[in-house]
């Protein structure tokens, strides 16, 4: 009762942590001895902090700051629902992935916590950029540097809540800052109604951003581009998709990288090329998800392990390349053999820790790709494939792209199913670890065929519950059916 009770008042107050952020900014930005002294001239409400472009900029890196977060892409978060409710990933030998932790098994419930982290984690980043969108609006800073920083909360705002109405359907829509305590029950809007707001919020955010970020690990407008396609297609509209990609390729901006494993080691984290947006980590702000990668044999949680019969031959053409870098059943570490007691394990994300000899310490330093340029050329194909009723000749071009990368040979001659049915699976190969699989499965209409390989899985999973934690703070809130 104790733990509802918490997580009960995590949900009233997750929608206030702007408030509490700006405050402990503006402590950090006057100083400690100036915080020591009587009066505390330098404090900064809410109110007076967008006054300069420091603190806008402060404030924009606040709403980042939250993608790191282990609940969302640092660690089980976004990986837990787009992989790990896939048929990408058994738990593995850790005794923390249970059903309260991960929605692995199709026990899951609306009392999941894993379900309940990234749900809260996600409205807190939409709270953060509406309190930008908001606050900025009447601040004395510049336009232009108002409309650059306007643009990216937009962006932000924009992935948070296309993650969260493909998981959950219908879910709260709110663009205004939620300040204070006073008016939190919301009940939720439709699907369509969300995705109006994502592509409105992309459309701005296209428009109004430069072509290069404004610092490392900031969006640009080639990102907004890249995710509104993703939306367009997932909302149906492929015309609207393969017109926004075909802008992205003929731009000559980006490029595929020639080796792909080169994209997972840490000191090419930056690889703009190819990396389109990412979230960002390195030795200050290290990535945990290797934790749950790397294998009980190197004294970490292996929690994440392949499903072995689906990431073999069976599974990868012969000559495919991606298969040596993405699992492993025996490897060289420390200049032994060394087999995982789990049969196979993922090289992919956790490559550093078996090749650089990292005994220690298994939390990584490799930047998270949102979106890559690979995901452009994929888009893409599916998008012409789907408008034409047959792939057309770019179609064709985009997905032989990745698969010469990969080494496999170039097809042509295929029907519209067997096109997508093909893409389908080279998404698979392509994106694994990545938080695709789950979301392409729901776009494709195959998570009912796909997820036949647990025994417990129902139609109904194809929306995610409701975490009851956030119906019991908010009256107004409905569960999806069957939870």
């Amino acid at each position: 009762m104790l733990l509802m009770n918490k997580i009960t008042l995590n949900m009233k107050t997750y929608l206030a942590y702007t408030f509490s952020f700006l405050v402990g900014l503006s402590l950090t930005l006057s100083g400690c001895n100036d915080f020591l002294e009587e009066e505390p001239r330098n404090f900064l409400s809410p109110d007076q902090f967008y006054q300069t472009p420091s603190q806008a900029t402060s404030a924009i890196i606040g709403v980042y700051d939250v993608l790191d977060n282990p609940d969302m892409y640092g660690q089980q978060g976004f990986i837990s629902a787009g992989d790990g409710a896939s048929d990408n990933l058994l738990g593995g030998a850790s005794t923390m992935v249970n059903k309260s932790q991960n929605p692995l098994t199709y026990e899951m419930d609306a009392g999941n916590t894993r379900i309940l982290d990234f749900y809260e984690a996600s409205y807190q980043l939409i709270n953060r950029a509406n309190a930008v969108v908001d606050r900025l609006a009447e601040s004395p800073v510049d336009d232009e540097i108002k409309q650059d920083i306007t643009a990216e909360a937009k962006f932000l705002r924009a992935l948070a809540y296309f993650n969260i109405v493909q998981m959950f359907g219908d879910v709260i829509l709110r663009t205004e800052e939620a300040a204070s305590l006073d008016n939190l029950d919301q009940p939720r809007s439709p699907a369509s109604d969300v995705y109006a707001q994502i592509i409105q919020d992309l459309q701005a955010a296209s428009s109004d951003l430069p072509n290069e970020p404004l610092g490392v690990g900031r969006a640009d407008a080639w990102a907004a581009r890249a995710l509104l396609a993703k939306v367009y297609l997932t909302a149906e509209q492929p015309n609207e998709a393969a017109q926004l990609t075909g802008e992205i390729i003929n731009s000559g901006e980006f490029s595929l990288v020639s080796e792909y494993n080169r994209l997972f080691r840490p000191e090419n984290s930056g690889l703009t090329e190819e990396i389109i947006f990412a979230v960002q980590y390195g030795p200050q702000r290290r990535n945990i998800l290797t934790d749950f990668l790397t294998v009980a044999e190197t004294s970490a949680y292996g929690a994440f392990e392949p499903i072995d019969n689906l990431f073999t031959n069976d599974l990868y053409e012969e000559s495919d390349l991606r298969r040596e870098y993405t699992v492993f059943d025996s490897i060289v570490w420390q200049g032994e053999w060394l087999v995982p007691a789990v049969g196979l394990s993922f090289l992919k994300f956790a490559e550093e820790h078996y090749i650089d000899g990292i005994p220690e310490g298994q939390s990584g330093t490799m930047n998270f790709p949102v979106l890559r340029y690979a995901d452009v050329l994929l888009v893409q194909a599916e998008a012409l494939a789907r408008a034409n009723g047959n792939p057309t000749t770019e179609a064709y071009d985009a997905l032989n792209q990745l698969r010469a990368r990969a080494g496999l040979p170039a097809v042509s001659g295929l029907s519209q199913e067997e096109f997508l049915d093909l893409l389908l699976r080279e998404r698979r190969l392509e994106f694994v670890l990545e938080g695709h699989r789950w979301f392409d499965l729901k776009r494709f209409g195959k998570l009912d065929e796909k997820m036949q390989v647990f025994e417990g899985w129902q139609s109904y999973f194809q929306l995610f519950p409701i975490p009851e934690a956030a119906i019991t703070a908010n009256p107004l809130l409905t569960q999806n059916d069957n939870y």
